[in-house]
């Protein structure tokens, strides 16, 4: 056809056959810069993260929409395959939605029906391979098979959790590092023209929980998956509270903001951020705290003396020793 391809279709997921339209549809962020592809726990065992570039997060709900049937439902689909990796179900939810994916985790922010409040729907991807030790890590398996493709990946473990929020959003964003070593957090623009700043850590599926505090049913961790006896991870808490010090946009108003935008910097623990729509805003973000940077009032005098001493002391210690050493060989 004069040098022209044409389109094959590869796969297809029909939505309309149950009846359902798409809310919102996104892609991992970051997936261009550096991740920790496993989970460290307090017993020094790992989890292994179900890293996905290709992965598709679609949020949809019902055609037809009646009171009593509002609902989301969150597809988690394989962009080379096709193949639908997890679905969930979350009932009594509507619009306004945002999704957000990055690394192996997916967050979904919709306003709660029955309880007439915001929600955030979490949920943690893991491969269900078990740590073979440190051997295996370091040297690997002799008779592993090293050939990888998307259409031969196992289906991830999905741990969910769900959080009571006090705010809507207009935007979602997630803090980026060349890395991936620095936590992440979510940044939301609020209604109230506001940047926030949260913790991914406190958005996590695998926080101990206890029954009766947690919203909506208890699903018990598999015993692989949850969290050790030295693992620091603080305890459920269902309603998540707003702290003005997570406030990144200081005391200025950012008007319709549509968008976040989020790149690294050569500073592992500083993340730029870019919140835009009818005003730009522009900072940079430390989800923990400048751990690379020496603090403004660092004190170099303090320092330069002391190297200045111990180089001294140094050179001094090894002249006495040279000096005694030929002393004893002239005795």
């Amino acid at each position: 056809d004069g040098g022209q391809g044409a389109l094959v279709p590869i796969w297809n997921v029909d939505f309309a056959a149950t009846n359902e339209v798409v809310v919102s549809l996104t892609t991992p962020m970051h997936s261009e810069w550096g991740m920790i592809p496993v989970h460290v726990k307090g017993d020094a065992s790992a989890l292994f993260r179900y890293l996905n570039p290709n992965m598709i997060a679609v949020i949809t709900e019902p055609k037809v929409l009646k009171e009593d049937q509002k609902s989301l439902t969150l597809y988690l689909i394989d962009g080379v395959s096709g193949r639908v990796l997890h679905t969930s179900y979350i009932s009594r939810a509507s619009k306004p939605v945002h999704v957000v994916t990055c690394e192996n985790w997916v967050g979904v922010h919709y306003w709660s029906v029955d309880n007439a409040r915001y929600e955030i729907y979490v949920l943690d991807l893991f491969e269900s391979k078990k740590d073979d030790g440190p051997w295996d890590l370091v040297f690997g398996k002799g008779n592993a098979n090293h050939t990888f493709s998307a259409h031969q990946l196992e289906t991830p473990v999905a741990l969910t959790q769900t959080y009571i929020v006090p705010f809507g959003v207009s935007a979602l964003g997630v803090t980026a590092t060349e890395r991936g070593v620095t936590p992440r957090s979510l940044l939301f623009a609020l209604p109230s023209n506001q940047l926030y700043s949260l913790p991914k850590e406190l958005l996590n599926a695998r926080r101990p929980v206890k029954t009766g505090e947690v919203v909506g049913d208890v699903i018990p961790l598999p015993s692989q998956f949850a969290p050790s006896k030295d693992e620091i991870i603080v305890p459920y808490k269902a309603v998540l509270g707003s702290s003005p010090t997570e406030v990144i946009s200081y005391d200025l108003a950012i008007e319709g903001v549509r968008g976040i935008a989020t790149a690294p910097t050569q500073r592992e623990s500083t993340s730029l951020a870019l919140a835009y729509g009818m005003d730009v805003f522009f900072t940079t973000v430390q989800p923990v705290k400048g751990f690379d940077i020496l603090a403004p009032d660092f004190n170099y005098p303090v320092l330069s003396i002391s190297l200045v001493v111990i180089i001294s002391a140094v050179l001094v210690t090894n002249a006495m020793v040279d000096r005694k050493h030929l002393d004893d060989r002239w005795k």
